[in-house]
């Protein structure tokens, strides 16, 4: 099991949740290819949109386990099923910046999520975890 921040505006964010898969990269084959089934994604997003103007979020929105074939339907966009935790709340990345342990130069954070994909440690998966969801669900993960 591996785990992965998926950069993604919140809104289609919503849009995998509701339909119940990952893309990435406006649906590029290659970040696809790097999950495994039971690889845990954890999405950051910049904006609501991604319109430059759209409001800001700056925090990580959604999280879920990969399951199934990958990657599923192409030509089209590269996607991989995705089943998504109830999280109660976004999570700023100001409320856990200072104790993640990937963002190594933390006045230059957001440089780090200019990649649509890149993997974590468990450490800092388990730290986002305990502030997103309920605690029933965190203790799955232990």
């Amino acid at each position: 099991m591996k785990f992965w921040i998926g950069v993604v505006s919140n809104d289609h964010v919503k849009i995998g949740i509701k339909e119940g898969f990952a893309q990435f990269g406006h649906g590029k084959l290659s970040p696809i290819k790097r999950l495994g089934n039971g690889d845990i994604i954890i999405y950051y997003s910049p904006r609501e949109e991604m319109n430059v103007k759209s409001l800001a979020i700056k925090g990580f929105t959604a999280i879920g386990v990969v399951e199934g074939k990958i990657p599923y339907n192409p030509p089209g966009p590269a996607r991989v099923k995705v089943k998504y935790l109830k999280t109660k709340k976004y999570l700023h990345i100001h409320d856990v910046l200072d104790n993640l342990t990937f963002i190594k130069n933390k006045k230059r954070w957001g440089i780090l999520f200019r990649r649509s994909l890149f993997e974590i440690n468990k450490q800092d998966f388990m730290l986002i975890l305990k502030n997103m969801v309920d605690e029933e669900i965190y203790k799955q993960f232990e």
